[in-house]
C-alpha cells in the first residue's frame, strides 16, 4: 500500500509499505480522508521529543472497515468509521478513576512509530489498524465530515470542562478550525451571544456564516469593540490559538466569576503573566482542556445529524501523492481553514 513515511525530521516521502493486519480487538480501516493538523507539521519538523521515527502521521481520519481482528463482532465490512486517536493504557491511576485523557502511558495514533505490539501508524496511508474501542460508526456523513470527529471531540470536551450552560455568552479567540467549531457548538447549546476575534477577515466572514453573532477584527480597536458588546465581560472565554499573550489578554474580557478555557497548544517555552490576586478577587476559573474524554458518541451524533457543519471548514483537498503541497498549504493559515488528504 501507499503511505507517507517520515523517516526523520524534515525527511518524508510516499512509499510502498506492507498492509497492516488487525490483531485481536483491532480493526483494519481503508482510509478515505485524513486532515492535515498542525501536529502533523510539528512531527515533520521534529518538534516533538516523544516522536519515534520512522512514523506514518495522521490522526484525524475516516474510512471504511476493511478487516476485523479476532473478537470484533459488532462491526461490518464496509461500515463508515472515524476514530478517537488517543489510546489510553487502561491500568494507570488516571485510567482507573475514569480520567483516561490524563493517562500517564497514553499514546496517540499517527504520533510515533509502532511500539512493540502497539500499532501507532496514522492515516496518511491507504490502510491503518486501530483498536476497536477507538472506532465510531457513521451513518449519514461524508468521509470528509467524519474525519473531523477527533477535532470536534476536543471542542465538545472543552465545553464540558467549562460547564457551558444555555444562556452563557462566549468569546472565542482565534477563528481557525477549532474556533469555528466552538462557534457552532456554542450556538447549538443555546448561547445568546457568540463572539469571535481573529486577525484574518476571511475567517471572520466564515464564522459569521456559521452562526457567530459578532466577528471582531483583532486590531487596535479590538478591546474597545469587545467591551461594548457586554458590560461585565463574557461568561466564557476560549483562548484557542495557543499564545501566552492572548491568554493574558483573556483576563480583560472575562467577567468576574467567569471561566477561561486554555485550549490552544502553546509552545513549551512560552510563559504567561497572570495576576494571582486578580484571579482570587474576581473568583475566576482558568481551565485547561487537552484531548477529550467520554465524548465520542456525542461528537459523532453532532456531525451525523448535521447540527455541526463540517464541509465549509474544508478549504483544500490533495491526493496523498501531493502531500508536500498539502503541507505547504496548511502552513499558510491566512489562505485556508483545513486541508484534507484523500489517500
Amino acid at each position: 500500500m501507499k503511505a507517507l513515511v517520515v523517516g526523520k525530521p524534515e525527511s518524508y516521502k510516499v512509499e510502498d509499505v506492507p498492509v497492516p493486519q488487525p490483531g485481536p480487538g483491532e480493526v483494519l480501516i481503508q482510509v478515505k480522508a485524513c486532515c492535515v493538523c498542525g501536529t502533523d507539521q510539528h512531527i515533520v519538523k521534529g518538534d516533538f521529543t516523544d516522536t519515534v521515527y520512522p512514523v506514518i502521521p495522521g490522526h484525524e481520519f475516516s474510512g471504511t472497515v476493511h478487516g476485523l481482528g479476532e473478537g470484533v463482532d459488532d462491526l461490518e465490512i464496509g461500515d463508515m468509521v472515524s476514530i478517537e486517536p488517543f489510546i489510553a493504557c487502561g491500568y494507570c491511576y488516571f485510567c482507573q478513576i475514569g480520567e483516561y485523557n490524563a493517562c500517564r502511558n497514553g499514546e496517540v495514533i499517527g504520533m510515533s512509530a509502532n511500539k512493540g505490539s502497539l500499532k501507532l501508524d496514522g492515516g496518511f496511508a491507504e490502510y491503518v489498524v486501530v483498536p476497536r474501542k477507538n472506532v465510531y460508526v457513521f451513518k449519514n456523513s461524508s468521509f470528509e465530515e467524519a474525519s473531523f470527529l477527533p477535532n470536534l471531540n476536543t471542542v465538545v470536551s472543552g465545553m464540558k470542562r467549562a460547564r457551558f450552560q444555555p444562556g452563557d455568552s462566549i468569546l472565542i479567540i482565534g477563528a481557525g478550525t477549532m474556533g469555528l467549531l466552538y462557534v457552532q457548538l456554542a450556538k447549538a447549546n443555546g448561547s445568546p451571544l457568540v463572539v469571535i476575534t481573529d486577525r484574518a477577515q476571511n475567517r471572520l466572514d466564515l464564522a459569521r456564516e456559521l452562526g457567530a453573532d459578532e466577528c471582531v477584527l483583532a486590531d487596535e480597536n479590538q478591546e474597545e469593540t469587545l467591551a461594548s458588546l457586554t458590560p461585565y465581560g463574557f461568561d466564557v472565554v476560549v483562548e484557542g490559538v495557543g499564545n501566552s499573550k492572548l491568554l493574558e489578554q483573556s483576563m480583560k474580557f472575562v467577567r468576574d466569576r467567569g471561566r477561561i478555557i486554555v485550549f490552544g497548544m502553546a509552545p513549551k517555552d512560552q510563559l504567561a503573566e497572570l495576576s494571582p490576586l486578580a484571579i482570587n478577587k474576581r473568583n475566576l476559573e482558568i481551565i485547561g482542556s487537552f484531548s477529550a474524554i467520554f465524548c465520542g458518541k456525542a461528537t459523532r451524533d453532532l456531525i451525523d445529524s448535521g447540527i455541526i457543519k463540517i464541509t465549509p471548514l474544508i478549504s483544500h483537498r490533495f491526493p496523498l501523492e501531493e502531500f508536500n503541497d498539502a503541507l505547504a498549504q496548511a502552513a499558510r493559515p491566512e489562505e485556508c481553514i483545513r486541508v484534507v488528504v484523500n489517500p
